[in-house]
């Protein structure tokens, strides 16, 4: 689809093209947090939960048809009741889940949460250029570390939307 879209596009231009498009991409993910049965309704100092997602397939594909500079549009938590207001703190840490000496763990969103409802937006603490790195390279590993006052379960769904903003400067034939 992404292809035929940026085809579509190159269509009406000359020759040798010169254009920008941009690329929506998301990945959606359930947490279950693990509450010890002496945590719950005490404010505990964490709990951690780790996936790991893939981003680096799509950015490859659109990668060959010019230069990519992604910016993350959302990266969100949120629950099926819209109450996060156990939540005090979220960090998240990603690293490669293969080639750790190259793509070490970083701190990528961090901050203080109080009486959230709804969904937490997580401030990126990392540069686009950083993001875009790890994210090309194949598996990341997301680690979600939370602390609160715990309920007896927590199932909350990650959301990580990218923009990719891919600059073509070829010639058509090049296609």
């Amino acid at each position: 689809m992404k292809k035929l879209l940026l085809l579509s596009l190159l269509t009406f231009l000359p020759s040798c093209a010169l254009a920008q498009t941009d690329v929506d991409m998301c990945k959606k993910n359930d947490l279950l947090f693990t509450i010890p049965a002496q945590a719950v309704g005490v404010n505990v100092p964490t709990v951690s939960y780790s996936i790991i997602s893939n981003f680096s397939s799509e950015l490859q594909s659109i990668n060959k048809y010019g230069s990519v500079e992604i910016s993350i549009t959302d990266f969100s938590l949120s629950d099926e009741l819209g109450d996060l207001t156990w939540i005090s703190y979220v960090s998240i840490k990603m690293e490669s889940s293969k080639d750790k000496a190259a793509y070490p763990s970083v701190l990528l969103a961090e901050q203080n949460v109080s009486n959230q409802h709804g969904k937490i937006t997580l401030e990126i603490k990392q540069s686009s250029d950083i993001v875009e790195k790890y994210l090309s390279a194949g598996e990341v590993q997301f680690t979600y570390t939370l602390s609160g006052v715990l309920p007896a379960s927590a199932k909350l769904t990650s959301n990580l939307c990218l923009a990719a903003k891919v600059r073509v400067d070829k010639s058509i034939s090049d296609l």
